[in-house]
């Protein structure tokens, strides 16, 4: 039923440009024309990589908030709700802060910044067995996950080749639902020999290592992210 709200909105769009008509491909060689696309752009690239670090390493820890309120914080279904209801409060604050950011000016540092913040307050929250420390970390990292998933998809959305687009953001799509997917089971299996903890802070740390080498790019990737579309040439997707 929330769909509808979306359906209603995309059949009330205006001014949509017309996409240049393409010959029929396969899907085979549409999907292999996205990964070698992503893989070559200069923004693109290393944005799509940190992300899926981060998105395998960090945010897979919503899933294991039974066995973190049950087995670390004794605080069983209660502590499971008020942990869950506390990440969607800070998933809301983040959402508020993307929707009063006028433009894309800054976008990068932005996402860069609160994927940091993400990776530093999930170690935080693996660090503490008290329920009432526990609970600013997952605020903190439910706003940062939301400005980073945001900010990424937009600045994604605003550089790629209009040709493009849609394979990209169906990557980009894929790696949003399956990367926190594959990071729980992957965090839930070692669990049972190394307990809820570890693995999720090595995700952490992790996904800092991975944020750090991104850094370095932060200028480039800026540069290349948040260029005015309509004066960005066309990349040739081939």
């Amino acid at each position: 039923a929330t769909y509808i709200v979306f359906l209603v909105a995309m059949t009330n769009l205006r001014g949509i440009p017309a996409l240049p008509v393409a010959a029929t491909q396969s899907v085979l060689k549409a999907s292999a024309e996205a990964y070698s696309y992503a893989s070559r752009h200069p923004g693109i690239a290393p944005m799509l990589l940190l992300f899926t670090v981060t998105t395998v390493g960090t945010r897979g820890f919503v899933e294991l908030f039974p066995g973190f309120a049950d087995s670390v914080f004794g605080r069983g279904p209660e502590g499971l709700a008020t942990l869950t209801s506390t990440v969607g409060l800070g998933a809301i604050c983040g959402a508020v802060c993307m929707l009063l950011r006028p433009a894309l000016a800054g976008l990068t540092r932005l996402v860069l910044g609160n994927t940091l913040m993400i990776s530093l307050a999930i170690l935080a929250f693996t660090l503490t067995n008290r329920f009432h420390v526990a609970l600013p970390c997952v605020f903190v990292a439910g706003a940062a996950m939301t400005i980073t998933g945001v900010g990424a998809q937009t600045l994604i959305q605003a550089a790629v080749d209009i040709r493009m687009r849609g394979r990209i953001m169906a990557l980009y799509g894929m790696i949003f639902r399956a990367g926190p997917a594959v990071g729980a089971v992957l965090m839930g299996s070692l669990s049972g020999r190394f307990g809820l903890r570890l693995p999720l802070a090595v995700g952490a740390l992790v996904s800092c290592g991975f944020w750090m080498w991104t850094r370095f790019k932060q200028d480039r990737i800026a540069t290349t992210l948040e260029a005015d579309p309509s004066a960005v040439p066309a990349r040739n997707p081939a």
